[in-house]
Parts: structure tokens; sequence; C-alpha cells
């Protein structure tokens, strides 16, 4: 740092007293002023690629506007340190773009800002000396609007060394594939340094193709814990690296405990089916649930626990795109579940509760989203929330969906019966000041009135 460069920052009056008393020295240390000003901050598109490009550098670059205010901001707090001037890493070439300023526009800043999709402004890109983007920052950054100059200015600095150490390290990991002596520890040590700033990058997963073909076995490329987390956590991301897993999930199996490895694997089932139901379209759908359930089937065989699962979430992300009565497929599918559920092992309280609730909810699907006049669909679940009350008795919402089903296809008895046991046990367990109270009452007080006209009807 140089502490004397800021006391002795110009004023006018420092300068007026400067050229009174050592006019030579003044002219001479104006002189290498302006051109280390002129050195510091290009701001000629061309030159400063081709300086760039000429000596190896990486080129630091401000879009900005003179209309914008934080863009004024940033530079009365960074580029006017100097500060900044003499702590710049060399390796930069440092250009500030006008664009969208009419006639202020740096020359070619329009065709600029449309190769590099500028957006708003400020924005920083950090590029290759061929002109690629390292790193990107659109807006003003925190770090610089809330801190005093020279931290805003340590801040922009740590920045351009943080790109600076990744793009030597990118770089090294290419010249090192282009060698093509690939050593599975070096690939494995290159996977974990790129995973967290360039997992999105094609390097990235060049190196871990690499890593793959280089390594002897299964379980010599996977059995490093860094290595195979890396790798689960790119399916949670790739479809492509979730089949991967898939096909060799029994060797993989070796490294977990058995309920991690359930979770494990759940999750990437989970990821791999949402892929699958994302991929079609309305007139697509019939089909495509056919070999949704052909794909369930086959992953039963291989992993028996993971039916529930995709089961669950296939009619829980269908229902969301959909109208339950409208889709066959969907009911289909909302009856394998339901079925799976009542044949599940219910010892304990908690799996009782979970079963109950889970077929309250496809109950209440039914009951939301089918039509009065589909009585085969709409009579479904009843059989269902029977099952989920034996299980747990005291459930109002089942007591309320059931009663809310039999309102719907007319059963006023059992509507009222059901709806008044739901009442007495939801103002027992929340309370009458809650919202499910007042639902549960407005169904109560509806079936009701609708048996009084019933009976007004029959006396005339």
């Amino acid at each position: 740092m140089q502490p004397n460069l800021r006391v002795e920052a110009y004023t006018c009056n420092e300068s007026l007293a400067m050229r009174m008393r050592f006019p030579s020295l003044v002219l001479l240390f104006g002189i290498c002023i302006g051109q280390t000003r002129q050195d510091f901050l290009e701001k000629d598109i061309q030159k400063a690629f081709a300086r760039a490009k000429k000596e190896q550098k990486l080129l630091w670059v401000m879009v900005s506007a003179t209309w914008c205010r934080p863009c004024r901001i940033f530079e009365r707090k960074i580029l006017r340190q100097p500060y900044l001037r003499e702590e710049a890493p060399p390796n930069y070439v440092l250009l500030k773009v006008y664009a969208s300023s009419d006639e202020h526009n740096t020359p070619g800043a329009q065709e600029f800002v449309e190769k590099y999709k500028i957006e708003s402004f400020p924005t920083f890109l950090y590029l290759t000396p061929e002109g690629e983007v390292l790193h990107r920052v659109e807006g003003l950054p925190d770090e610089v609007s809330d801190n005093p100059p020279e931290e805003a200015v340590d801040y922009v600095l740590e920045e351009m060394h943080k790109v600076s150490r990744n793009y030597e390290a990118t770089s090294r990991v290419r010249r090192y594939l282009q060698e093509g002596k690939l050593v599975p520890d070096t690939l494995r040590r290159y996977l974990v340094e790129l995973y967290e700033d360039h997992r999105e990058s094609q390097l990235f997963r060049d190196v871990l193709e690499a890593y793959r073909r280089a390594a002897p076995s299964i379980r010599a490329a996977w059995g490093d814990p860094e290595a195979r987390d890396i790798l689960f956590k790119m399916a949670e991301e790739e479809e492509s690296y979730a089949a991967y897993i898939l096909g060799m999930a029994e060797s993989l199996q070796v490294y977990y405990e058995p309920s991690e490895w359930r979770g494990v694997i759940e999750d990437i089932l989970e990821k791999d089916l949402q892929a699958r139901i994302k991929r079609s379209g309305a007139e697509e759908w019939p089909e495509r649930a056919k070999q949704i359930l052909e794909y369930i089937q086959q992953v039963k065989e291989r992993f028996p626990f993971a039916e529930e699962l995709l089961l669950k979430k296939t009619w829980q992300n269908r229902y969301r795109a959909t109208i339950l009565g409208q889709d066959p497929p969907l009911i289909d599918i909302c009856r394998r579940y339901a079925t799976l559920l009542m044949n599940k092992p219910a010892n304990t309280e908690e799996e009782r509760k979970y079963i109950a609730r889970e077929l309250d909810a496809i109950g209440w699907a039914f009951y939301k989203e089918v039509g009065e006049e589909d009585e085969e669909n709409l009579r479904l679940p009843l059989p269902w929330l029977e099952y989920a009350l034996k299980l747990d008795p005291e459930n109002w919402s089942v007591w309320d969906t059931k009663g809310a089903i039999h309102y719907k296809l007319g059963q006023k008895k059992e509507a009222i019966a059901h709806l008044e046991k739901a009442l007495k046990l939801v103002k027992e367990q929340v309370g009458e000041s809650s919202s499910d109270y007042e639902s549960v009452k407005g169904r109560y007080e509806q079936a009701k009135k609708m048996k009084k006209k019933k009976k007004k009807k029959e006396r005339g």
C-alpha cells in the first residue's frame, strides 16, 4: 500500500503551489502521472483487446453509462483512487466502455454490448486474452457501495486476483488434458478444484469424463469420498449423471449405511422422474404415463423401496399441471399409490398417521377436481378414507374430506355425520378461531341446508 499517495492526492491549491515552486519537476511529474493514468485504464475497445491478446493478459471491463448513478459511485470510490492504480494486477488490461449514452458512447460499444449480452449498468466482465467470459458481475456490488473507498478497492482487487487464480488453474488443467497422460489421482484433484466455481463449464465435464475413462474400476473411481460427493451432486443437476449412477448403483452401495443409501438413491430417482414428467406435453401425457409406470416397475425390481416414492411424486407433480377429473392416467396412478399405502406396514403410530395423511391428500384432490357427474371416480377414494380413519380415527381432516365427498355425491346423511365429527375434532384440536374450523363449519352448514331443502321438497 502507498499511504503517501493518498495523503498527497491532488487539490487545486496543492497543485498551484507545486507549479510555483518547482515548475520543471511538476512538468516531469505531470507527464509521468498522465502516462500512468493512460496506461491504467484503456478506453479504446480494439486497442485494449489487441493489447490483451499480444501480452497474454486478462481483460477487466466496466460497461457503464453516463446517466448511471451506481456507475458514478464506482468511478468515484474505485477508479479515482490512486491505490487502485498502484495495486492493479499487472496481468490485467483494464477497459472502460460507455454504452447507451448517445454521443458519449465508446466507439464499438453497441457491438460489444450485443456480443456480451449486456442488460444492466454497471456490468463488469472478466475476459480471457481471447475475449471469452471468465466471470461477470451485474450491478454495483454491496462490497463497494457499503464500504469506504479503501475497503471497496481491496474487494475489487481481490476479485481480480481470484479470477486470475481460477484462470491459471483452468489453463493448467487444459494443458494437462491436451498432453493425454491422464492419471486418476491427478484428475480427481482437478475435479475437486474445479467443482465449486466451474462445474457448469465444459472443462469440468471434460475432466469428469476423462476421470471416468482413466479409473481402472468403478470402485477405484468413486471409492474416494470427495469424488463420490461431487458425482452425486452432479446427478442432482443433470439427468445423464443420474443415469450413470443408477447404472452402477449396486457397486456404490458398499460405501453407505442402508438408511443413508436409500436416501441417496431416492434423491436421484426423484430427479430422474421429474425430468421424465416434464418432457411430456398435454397431448403426449397418456402415452408418457404408461412409460412412467413401466419405468417405476423396472426401478421397483432393483430398488423395491422406491415404488412408493415414485408413485407419490408422479401424482403430486402431474396434479399441479392438470385437472384430476379429466386425467384418467393420473386417476390410475392415484389408485395404485393408494393401494400400495393400504398394503404398507402400519405398526407404529408414526406409520399410521403418515398413511392416513397421504390417503387424505389423495381423497381431497378427488373431492376438489372430480365432477359430481363422474360418480364412479368420485366414489373411488371412499374406501381409502375409511381405512385412513381406522388408522387415525382422531384425524379431523380425514373426517372432513370423507364428509365433503359424501356431500358431493348427494349423500346428505353421511355427509352431515362425517362433517359434524370433523367439526368437533377441529374445534378441540385447532380451535374455533382458526381458518380450518371456519372451512369445516362452512361445509357442515351447507350440508345441513341441503338436507332441509330436501325435506321441504318432500313435504310439498
